[in-house]
């Protein structure tokens, strides 16, 4: 399926967050006529993540709260978000381990469907991830 416009994160946060009336307004009308198939939108993975992260710095949202409101509106027919099929998992991980960042999870999850398996970082909370081998760069010789 084509999309008929990009989907910006303004929109989805003035819904999600209803902190604006006139603006809330307008995006959850815009939404709702997606819900319903009169316009199609593309969400890109960069707009999810800008998203997850206003809700949960800014705004304060629990995560729980991010990822349900986020799947429904990634679930909907007529939101083309290539690869959106893995977010579940993404948020599933997001909420178990509240140490971790969504692009660690999402880091994680790409791993795991690419059995790959392992990532790359400094990061040492990523090592604690069942099935997730954290691979830490060597120091460089002579250093």
């Amino acid at each position: 399926m084509t999309a008929d416009c990009v989907l910006d994160t303004n929109i989805l946060v003035r819904h999600l967050t209803q902190d604006d009336a006139a603006l809330s307004t307008r995006a959850t009308a815009f939404l709702l006529e997606v819900a319903k198939g009169s316009i199609s939108v593309l969400l890109r993975d960069a707009i999810v993540f800008e998203t997850v992260f206003t809700l949960e710095r800014p705004y304060k949202v629990a995560r729980e709260a991010i990822a349900e409101r986020l799947l429904e509106i990634l679930e909907l027919q007529h939101v083309v978000c290539p690869g959106g099929d893995m977010f579940r998992d993404v948020f599933e991980l997001y909420i178990a381990h509240p140490g971790l960042s969504f692009v660690d999870c999402y880091l994680a999850v790409i791993a795991i469907a690419e059995d790959i398996n392992c990532v790359a970082t400094f990061d040492k909370k990523l090592g604690g991830l069942p099935g997730i081998r954290r691979f830490e760069p060597p120091a460089a010789t002579g250093q």
